[in-house]
């Protein structure tokens, strides 16, 4: 099989997601399109014993990972009880990324170089898809944050009478009060 790496291997964060979402069931549903990959590029000479542990490398990297970091103490599995943060996310890729690199480089034989470039496919591609990512959710916060926009909820305002506001108990005395419905009408209730 011919040595080359990716440098920009944007699958290996599509690899991450998976696994943070859906941990060890990740594999089944990314060993089918590896194993196809695999077969695209190297053909039927990439099918032998080490060829497919070569490969498969790169589909338990990603679970690995994050289980390995959950044994030392470190569990960034998506829960309902903590907020997701893309810096774990990028600590189990890169992690992922030793493990890939390790487990093709030793299953394929590879030299270091070789190696190295598979290091630095997978990181900057799970940097790659991070970054699109961070950007596609912050548009889709402003499109949001700008749709409610267009949703007018009433508004009080409250003016205070002047000088003599504060009744004798020490509280404070409305003198007038408008209501805006956002659609121009507006409610004035005076005292």
């Amino acid at each position: 099989m011919a040595a080359f790496a990716s440098l920009l291997f944007l699958p290996h964060g599509v690899r991450i997601l998976s696994a943070w979402l859906l941990g060890w069931k990740s594999i089944v549903l990314i060993a089918p399109v590896a194993l196809f990959t695999h077969w695209l590029i190297f053909g039927a000479e990439g099918f032998s014993a080490s060829g497919i542990l070569g490969a498969m490398s790169g589909v338990i990297c990603a679970a690995t990972s994050f289980w390995l970091l959950a044994k030392a103490g470190l569990d960034f599995q998506v829960s309902n009880s903590k907020a997701a943060n893309w810096r774990d996310i990028m600590v189990a890729g890169c992690l992922a990324s030793v493990i890939n690199t390790l487990g093709i480089g030793w299953m394929l034989g590879l030299d270091t170089t070789t190696m190295t470039g598979y290091l630095l496919g997978d990181v900057s591609g799970l940097f790659a898809c991070m970054f699109i990512l961070m950007l596609t959710f912050k548009a889709l916060r402003i499109r949001h944050a700008q749709s409610l926009n267009f949703i007018s909820f009433p508004t009080v305002y409250v003016s205070l009478a002047g000088p003599k506001s504060r009744s004798s108990s020490g509280t404070l005395s409305v003198d007038h009060v408008s209501s805006c419905d956002g659609a121009g009408g507006v409610s004035q209730v005076r005292r």
